[in-house]
């Protein structure tokens, strides 16, 4: 089912992902699409999304956190939110999502190298947003 409405997947696959409040990690299906976009599910048919995170002013790096593990974190210094979205309620099929209060996520793979596919695949995929850049007022 996931395929139905996400088009362009660049990587896809399994990551463990580490929760925002409490640090618990959940096997998710990670799908990132083209267009800097992250999607991530309970199940490889779920019908919507836990969460999904749109790679604007984001930075991508290795985190020990745990093994293999890489971080997803806002460009500016700290307090930055990412944006992001998440499934309104545990459980729910219904699709809805809630505005993310995420500073970070952090996943983990399975081995090193699936790390290292992913972190260059997020990196290709990030880009940082022109839309919201001020325009410069000379005097």
């Amino acid at each position: 089912m996931v395929i139905r409405y996400i088009r362009g997947a660049v990587r896809e696959g399994w990551l463990t992902k580490q929760g925002g409040r409490i640090k618990t990690w959940k096997r998710r299906w990670v799908v990132l699409a083209a267009g800097g976009v992250l999607y991530y599910f309970d199940n490889k048919r779920a019908a919507a999304p836990k969460g999904v995170v749109p790679l604007e002013d984001i930075v991508v790096r290795s985190s020990v956190e745990r093994s293999f593990a890489f971080s997803l974190s806002h460009s500016e210094a700290e307090g930055g939110r990412i944006k992001s979205a998440k499934a309104l309620k545990s459980g729910s099929s219904s699709g809805s999502l809630i505005q993310g209060r995420h500073a970070t996520f952090v996943f983990a793979a399975e081995s090193d190298a699936e790390r290292q596919r992913w972190i260059r695949a997020l990196k290709q995929e990030a880009r940082t947003s022109s839309m919201c850049d001020k325009p410069e007022i000379h005097a």
